[in-house]
């Protein structure tokens, strides 16, 4: 059994290597590697309320895979089969004491969807 592997598009964002024909240059040995600081990505892609809760490691996939389809025409994106790859796990989990305040804050606890119980909700006359 044989099957065939086509990549269509990649993408890369990473401090030192912030695009993917940046990358290439130094993955080939045409270009040696430079350490550089990278701004935390903005991705516009994502709604307001999701992109302030985003993580770190969903903001910098985002942003690969924005530069891997900008090229591409909207027909070959829908069709695309997409492969998402992490050197470090899963990524950090927000926690209320980082130093990103602007992220959402959790659900309370009493914010809690019944509506798929057979039971009713004990309410208090």
């Amino acid at each position: 059994m044989s099957a065939t592997l086509a990549i269509e598009s990649v993408g890369v964002c990473a401090p030192g290597l912030p695009t993917w024909s940046s990358a290439a240059t130094v993955l080939t040995d045409r270009a040696p590697f430079v350490p550089a600081a990278m701004a935390a990505p903005v991705n516009a892609a994502l709604p307001p309320t999701e992109r302030r809760r985003a993580n770190g490691t969903t903001r910098w996939a985002l942003a690969a895979a924005g530069e891997a389809i900008q090229d591409l025409a909207p027909q070959a994106i829908a069709g695309l089969a997409t492969v998402f790859a992490s050197g470090d796990g899963d990524g950090e989990v927000p926690t209320p004491g980082d130093a990103d305040a602007s992220a959402s804050p959790p659900l309370p606890p009493q914010a809690v969807n019944t509506a798929a119980s057979k039971t009713p909700t004990p309410t208090r006359a």
